[in-house]
């Protein structure tokens, strides 16, 4: 389905939204002394709340090896969310990404699109585009990362479609009162969700995922799913253990058919100024037919960050400034020498209204086992996001 496709089916979601809230009965302001699930809503209507929110962030990127500046709108995002009834919730998110990036084309897509039911107050269904439960750091939102982009583990696994969208049907929730988590699914995998008899790059078989969490400090939002942090800023007191498994069977490429196995582990805490997380993935391809190799993919990182104890003055309010360090390897194949990666980024967040308003800036040092190269980066970027 083409971009095109995707924008013109949510702006007919959107007006048949519109024509259901405004036909029949006149729409009622917003009364912010009354409670609903999801806040203060936009709109109401006969049990169903709409709330819109919108990302903006704005990069500025340069690239030591080519010398190049550029200027981009890294991530653009209009959201639309609310309350079905009492019966649980439902969010809609469009991505226009980076724009004016060099060598990138930007385009309209549908991020996601979800309804998640409540079977009670913490057990839920979700059925639609979401996550796929594998990884924390790719469950973290990228408005409120440590860093502006999450770890290269993270990328090679949104490679072979293990984290990041998906559609399919997800059982989750937080019992205990949010002292651990589930969350069990089957789902396509995007990056092999092609009929495998009609191409060289597919997969006939869904994808079962699964994670489990356990909050050995401060309790989860027993609603919530996918809703981390990679900084509180100080607030509360966290110490989140996790593991994650996700498998796909029959997936195929032009050297022959394998199976495709990952297992991950992370670790996530914040206590005082200090937060600190770190995470470890790998991946095991068993080739079944064709002239391809087993192979395993690894990856970790760690990270941390501290807010200083003092408020800088700005535009008549105060920063919290948030030094922040990472390291990370990964190894894209166990089977190939000297193909290591090991990055090493120093930065600093300046929270003006806490992660809705920041301006983070970041010096990435990479470093390859093979041959050198002129890669390093810094980058600096404002995001505003409600």
């Amino acid at each position: 389905m083409t971009s095109k496709h995707h924008l013109l089916i949510t702006t007919g979601i959107a007006m048949v939204l519109c024509q259901s809230l405004i036909s029949g009965q006149e729409v009622q302001p917003v009364n912010l002394d009354q409670e609903f699930p999801t806040g203060e809503s936009t709109l109401y209507y006969d049990g169903i709340t709409l709330d819109f929110g919108l990302r903006i962030q704005g990069r500025f990127v340069f690239d030591d090896g080519t010398d190049n500046q550029d200027m981009m709108l890294r991530r653009t995002r209009i959201k639309a969310m609310g309350d079905i009834y009492e019966f649980g919730n439902y969010f809609l998110e469009l991505r226009a990404d980076n724009i004016n990036q060099d060598q990138a084309d930007a385009s309209v897509q549908l991020e996601a699109g979800f309804i998640d039911l409540a079977i009670s107050e913490e057990h839920f269904l979700m059925i639609g585009l979401y996550d796929v439960p594998f990884s924390r750091g790719l469950l973290t939102g990228d408005s409120r990362l440590l860093f502006m982009d999450r770890g290269i583990i993270v990328d090679e696994l949104a490679g072979l479609g293990l984290v990041d969208n998906t559609v399919g049907v997800m059982a989750h929730g937080r019992p205990s009162g949010g002292k651990y988590e589930y969350a069990f699914g089957v789902s396509d995998n995007r990056a092999f969700d092609a009929d495998a008899s009609f191409g060289s790059t597919g997969s006939n078989q869904l994808m079962p995922a699964g994670r489990l969490v356990a909050n050995l400090l401060d309790p989860a939002p027993v609603d919530g799913y996918g809703d981390y942090r990679a900084s509180y800023i100080g607030e509360g007191e966290r110490l989140a253990l996790g593991t994650n498994i996700a498998s796909l069977g029959g997936a195929t490429n032009g050297a022959g058919s394998f199976d495709i196995f990952a297992i991950g582990f992370d670790l996530f805490g914040n206590l005082g100024p200090w937060t600190y997380q770190g995470e470890f993935d790998t991946v095991r391809k068993n080739q079944t037919t064709g002239t391809g190799s087993d192979s395993r993919t690894s990856g970790w990182y760690l990270q941390t960050g501290y807010v200083l104890p003092f408020e800088v003055p700005f535009a008549g309010s105060n920063l919290k400034l948030e030094p922040t360090l990472r390291y990370q390897q990964l190894e894209p194949d166990s089977e190939v020498a000297n193909d290591r990666s090991t990055w090493t980024s120093v930065g600093m967040n300046a929270y003006l209204k806490g992660h809705n308003l920041k301006l983070q800036m970041d010096f990435t040092m990479k470093d390859e086992q093979g041959p050198e190269l002129a890669n390093n980066t810094f980058m600096v970027q404002v995001q505003f996001d409600f």
